[in-house]
């Protein structure tokens, strides 16, 4: 009995010991945690600063996103995807091996349970996939390039707009921690605020150059009394740099048949063609315009039935003037039919309706000027 003080106070000797010890890492945790919070931080704004400077540079921003995703989310590889139409379509990629770059440039994601990109996207939520070779849902070949085995997954969305998808992946399984999934969806909203902040400044920029062009057109028309041809020349020229498209022609209508007053940037062949009054009849899109269309779009020129039928007018835009696209809007005072005012990509490439509400604009200046 007389050893049980003695083994008593011997363990209580031994608790501080342990005590200090379990203090030590403690103190040594909260060091690590502080020090990673600082350095999410530092990220944080590093990116910030970047958006703010890069107003039309999204790469740049991508670019510190992914860096930054796999320094602070120990993970290999950085993958930005954008919304194009109904795929995703790789655009930055950190750490990204030359192979497996040519792969995913390949090979655009549909959104769906298939890929990881995909998945969060269609269910517009982060995706965590512990282990993608042990998913039976999972079949995008990627991993045969490069073998990734963790995948974190973030959409980048405004209210339920997607914008893209952000991914990082580690080739060993190995789960992402609740702090770096968070550190991710930050980067993820980072990505969302530069898009905005690009489209905003975009937009801004192109309603000042439209206000301008306007301006500038209704100065050429008030300095030229009686001389419309470097109004149509002034209008062309606009139009067709304010739209992004290669050439522009505006039709005079006379009767039964089109003359072109003015053209701008029309390659050399097209342009001798234009040196002749177009029947109404052969006139392709033109006839659209004659019958009363408010205007007409056509996306590619060389799919058409007009086309492959041998149309003159639009075999000669697509073979002589190599247009692809074509955007036409009518010059009409009241209902009288003066002209057209039609405006060429040599891509396949839609124009937008903010570019078609432009011509429109540019159409109604050029009816006052020949009023």
């Amino acid at each position: 009995m007389a050893k049980r003080p003695q083994a008593l106070r011997a363990r209580a000797a031994r608790r501080p010991a342990k005590s200090a010890v379990a203090r030590k890492q403690a103190n040594a945790a909260l060091k690590r945690e502080l020090a990673q919070a600082l350095e999410r931080q530092a990220a944080t704004a590093d990116v910030l600063k970047v958006i703010s400077r890069s107003t039309f540079d999204l790469r740049t921003v991508f670019e510190t996103l992914a860096e930054s995703a796999v320094r602070l989310c120990a993970a290999e590889r950085g993958l930005v995807f954008r919304v194009d139409g109904e795929i995703l379509r790789f655009v930055v990629g950190h750490n990204v091996s030359p192979e497996f770059r040519d792969f995913l440039e390949r090979n655009p994601i549909v959104p769906g349970r298939n890929t990881n990109a995909g998945r969060a996207a269609i269910e517009r939520r982060t995706v965590h996939n512990l282990d993608v070779q042990n998913d039976p849902e999972y079949s995008y070949g990627g991993s045969s390039v490069d073998p990734y085995r963790t995948v974190l997954a973030v959409p980048m969305l405004r209210g339920d707009e997607l914008f893209g998808v952000f991914v990082i992946y580690r080739h060993e399984v190995r789960p992402f921690s609740d702090s770096q999934i968070a550190l991710m969806e930050t980067f993820a909203d980072q990505a969302v605020i530069a898009i905005e902040n690009t489209r905003l400044i975009s937009e801004t920029r192109q309603a000042l150059e439209r206000q301008t062009a306007t301006a500038e057109v209704l100065q050429v028309i008030n300095s030229s009394p009686g001389d419309l041809a470097p109004v149509f020349d002034a209008m062309l020229e606009r139009a067709t740099r304010l739209c992004e498209a290669r050439f522009g022609v505006l039709w005079l209508y006379e009767g039964e048949r089109f003359r072109a007053g003015a053209v701008h940037a029309v390659p050399a062949l097209f342009a001798e063609f234009c040196r002749h009054p177009v029947a109404v009849d052969a006139g392709a899109s033109l006839v659209g315009i004659a019958r009363g269309d408010s205007f007409v779009h056509v996306a590619d020129l060389a799919a058409t039935e007009l086309y492959k039928t041998g149309n003159p007018l639009r075999c000669a835009v697509v073979d002589l003037g190599g247009a692809r696209t074509l955007l036409s809007v009518p010059l009409r005072k009241d209902d009288a039919l003066l002209g057209a005012f039609t405006i060429y990509r040599q891509e396949v490439k839609s124009f937008s309706n903010k570019q078609i509400a432009l011509l429109e604009n540019f159409a109604a200046q050029a009816v006052i000027a020949m009023e």
